[in-house]
């Protein structure tokens, strides 16, 4: 099953998490306008 645990593609997906997390909370912390998205008050 594609994703399953100890497979390379569940590292591959795992590590694609990461990266978007990871990138999701630099833009979160480094953008100017972030605090006035309604959103995220």
């Amino acid at each position: 099953m594609p994703g399953a645990l100890g497979t390379s593609a569940s590292l591959a997906l795992r590590l694609g998490q990461t990266v978007f997390s990871v990138a999701s909370l630099l833009f979160m912390c480094l953008d100017i306008e972030f605090y006035s998205y309604t959103s995220f008050r």
